[in-house]
């Protein structure tokens, strides 16, 4: 049972470009001025963010794993061999950028599982986080991401969204604010932590190895009742 952040470190270009400007942002009605990024964000944003978190020294859950994948802008070759690893009960938290406009640090993209949606959402308010959170993909750019790939093997997945704004990530340079990696780095370290601690993963593996046993119980009671119905068709005939 693990706790797998997945990002992926490929990119559409040959050539990269960054800058730090200053702009205004909007922050609790009052306009102050802010740090930003300006430059190609996909997925430099969400390498920073993971980078920001693994090396904070903060992350304390024996059941975390990093996977910086290949081949998300193309066929996602990364992410299929990860999922060969994982089990039904894995979590993966996939951090990449997203187009979802919002206010706040934090887009919580396609959390669709009710359970983990739950927890989810308790451990980013304990921690003080400004997130937006859905269950689907508003994101207007781009709706394929890991979590795809990662769906078909686990039900507990999600995709961890660093705002960026003024354009097509895809396509070309775009806004991203320091203090969103900033934010977003503490709170995927709370996420993984929290997750570890009040996660029902034992409860979980039970589930899901009762469905195992059950199905396997069904299969050859329905083989056995086939079998000896049968023979007994053939008796009375």
């Amino acid at each position: 049972m693990s706790i797998v952040i997945s990002v992926h470190g490929d990119t559409n270009w040959n050539k990269h470009t960054m800058e730090i400007r200053q702009s205004d942002r909007t922050v609790d009605g009052q306009i102050v001025k802010e740090n930003e990024y300006y430059g190609h964000m996909d997925n430099f944003a969400g390498v920073h963010t993971v980078m920001k978190s693994f090396f904070s020294g903060q992350i304390k859950s024996p059941r975390f794993r990093l996977e910086i994948t290949y081949g998300e802008e193309t066929d996602m070759e990364g992410a299929k061999n990860v999922a060969k690893t994982l089990v039904s009960h894995d979590i993966v938290i996939v951090v990449d950028v997203t187009g979802t406009p919002t206010t706040k640090n934090l887009v919580v993209e396609k959390c669709r599982n009710k359970r983990l949606r739950k927890y989810v959402d308790k451990i980013l308010v304990q921690n003080n986080v400004l997130y937006d959170l859905y269950p689907n993909c508003p994101d207007p750019i781009a709706n394929q991401d890991e979590t795809n790939v990662y769906g078909k093997v686990t039900d507990f997945t999600f995709f961890f969204g660093i705002p960026t704004r003024g354009g097509d990530y895809n396509d070309g340079p775009v806004y991203c604010y320091q203090s969103d990696i900033e934010k977003c780095s503490e709170a995927l370290v709370s996420l993984i932590n929290g997750l570890n601690d009040e996660f029902p993963f034992d409860e979980i593996e039970k589930e899901r190895k009762g469905e195992a046993s059950s199905s396997v119980f069904d299969f050859f009671g329905d083989l056995g009742g086939s079998l000896f119905g049968t023979k007994k068709k053939e008796k009375e005939e």
